[in-house]
């Protein structure tokens, strides 16, 4: 059976690897990564890593960054009551100018960051496609 398995010749494109076989170590597929490929690619690279890493913002990994985002905390219902009653009240031009905004922000308690948000999701969310300007 060895002197079956070396008379095949490997051929990238039609491999005839089994799982359980040890493929040769010349044979190893070069997609795979190695140490060597792992380094920076040119001498100036690891200075730049090394000042990068001085920074006030360095590069994070995906398990890092899941870590340190923020979580997402709903508005209160009285910020969402005020909204609502105006956003219905005006159904004709759910728009509200930046004065409009400013007072809404200072009743709910919200910022006006969250009140702009609010407004674009809520006119797409909650009024019908008929005020929207769509075809129903």
């Amino acid at each position: 059976q060895q002197q079956q398995q070396q008379s095949h010749a490997f051929h990238p494109h039609m491999s005839t690897h089994q799982p359980n076989q040890t493929m040769p170590l010349g044979l190893l597929p070069t997609h795979l990564p190695t140490h060597e490929q792992n380094q920076p690619r040119h001498a100036g690279a690891s200075a730049k890593a090394a000042k990068r890493s001085k920074t006030a913002s360095p590069l994070l990994t995906a398990a890092e960054e899941c870590e340190n985002k923020r979580k997402r905390t709903p508005l209160p219902n009285t910020a969402i009551d005020v909204m609502k009653a105006w956003l219905f009240k005006n159904t004709s031009n759910p728009y509200p100018t930046e004065e409009t905004k400013k007072t809404l922000a200072h009743a709910a308690g919200i910022s006006l960051a969250q009140i702009n948000n609010w407004f674009i999701n809520a006119r797409r969310r909650l009024l019908p496609a008929s005020v929207r300007g769509k075809p129903g």
